[in-house]
């Protein structure tokens, strides 16, 4: 069972997803979600797509208009019917998972898929080409185990779905988070006998959870799995390149490359070399505010006052080597040389001519001297 929570949060989660708002193609939208380490969306259970279904007829995410957005589910081989994959696990769909009709890769290259809220506000699952169209899209965030409650003493009256023998509880819930029946139900949660170490898994009956479907046992524990599920809207622009080499096709992790090549070669085709086969390389990916980013340069270049010393600023101070910057200093050199030089040749006239005073000053003194020896 999962247990909707709609904002970020201490409390103990087993998923988390986030809806964004901002328009990508599927490849586009794989390549950011892989670039936050999480994957597009993976509706793969009744169980999730239930959850889904909850949080779209919740605030916030109830008020955004013309729900479609892309799914982790794709085609992995073209022209080939209906091979479809999650991008997250490489896995086929279950069977009967409630969608309003299979995905089918069509002539025009629908190759990815997306939801999209019917008018009776179901969902339904179609299929568009991967780098033409542009819709919202969804990453996810799932862990390995969901959160189990405990209850001592006690059985679960519902028939159990599969039994487990000589096993132990760890193992008992590896089995319940991959037990998936062919109608699309995860395991609820198990009986384990502590004395003959079996456990029965449950799976398709929410009875099971009832207190009066339980009753007392002296060697049995009812562990119930319990899901919590945290969702997310990001409205953020964001920022990503794209690789536009693999024309229509899907880029993920269960895609053999080789297959789509832009001149149509088959990969076992051993003339050709495999330089001219299609290799579609990602790119990174990044998200957030332009503002934002200038604000984080500007912090990270900023010198604290403390630290500009002349020592300092001459061990962080870098030359310019611009032309223009050399420029600038070269004319900066001489309007300094020409003033620094007219001051130099001022004191240089006026240290002469008070010199020459001076010397003009003792010749007289002298003469007065010698006429009045001459006068005694």
């Amino acid at each position: 069972m999962y247990i909707g929570i709609q904002v970020w949060g201490s409390t103990i989660s087993t998923a988390k997803v986030t809806l964004y708002t901002h328009l990508f193609t599927w490849n586009g939208a794989q390549e950011f979600c892989l670039s936050v380490n999480q994957t597009l969306l993976t509706v793969d259970t009744q169980e999730r797509l239930n959850a889904l279904r909850y949080f779209m007829n919740k605030e916030p995410w109830v008020a955004i208009k013309d729900k479609q957005f892309w799914t982790g589910l794709h085609a992995t081989v073209p022209n080939a019917g209906r091979v479809f994959q999650w991008a997250s696990s490489c896995q086929q769909p279950a069977r009967t998972v409630v969608w309003g009709s299979n995905p089918t890769t069509a002539l025009d290259h629908s190759y990815c898929g997306y939801i999209q809220m019917n008018k009776s506000n179901e969902m339904e699952l179609d299929t568009s080409d991967c780098v033409l169209s542009k819709r919202m899209f969804m990453c996810q965030n799932i862990y390995n185990h969901c959160l189990y409650d405990v209850i001592p003493r006690a059985f679960g009256n519902i028939m159990a779905s599969k039994h487990i023998a000589n096993t132990s509880v760890a193992d008992c819930q590896d089995k319940c988070e991959n037990y998936v029946t062919e109608d699309g139900h995860r395991c609820l949660g198990f009986n384990f006998n502590d004395v003959i170490q079996t456990c029965g898994l449950m799976t398709g009956e929410n009875l099971f959870r009832l207190d009066k479907h339980h009753r007392p046992s002296p060697v049995h524990r009812l562990f119930i799995r319990r899901c919590e599920i945290q969702a997310k809207l990001d409205v953020t622009i964001l920022n990503i390149l794209e690789d536009s080499a693999c024309f229509l096709r899907p880029v993920s992790q269960c895609v053999v490359k080789q297959r789509f090549c832009r001149s149509g070669v088959s990969p076992d085709d051993s003339s050709i070399t495999d330089g001219e086969k299609c290799d579609c390389k990602r790119h990174n990916a990044h998200a957030g505010n332009l503002t934002e980013r200038i604000e984080k340069i500007i912090e990270t270049i900023r010198v604290p006052p403390k630290n500009t010393s002349i020592a300092i600023r001459q061990k962080i101070s870098v030359s310019d080597s611009r032309v223009s910057s050399r420029g600038i200093g070269y004319v900066a050199m001489a309007i300094m040389s020409t003033i620094f030089g007219g001051i130099v040749l001022m004191d240089l006239s006026t240290f002469r001519w008070q010199l020459a005073g001076y010397m003009d000053a003792r010749r007289f003194s002298k003469g007065l001297r010698t006429n009045k020896h001459r006068v005694n």
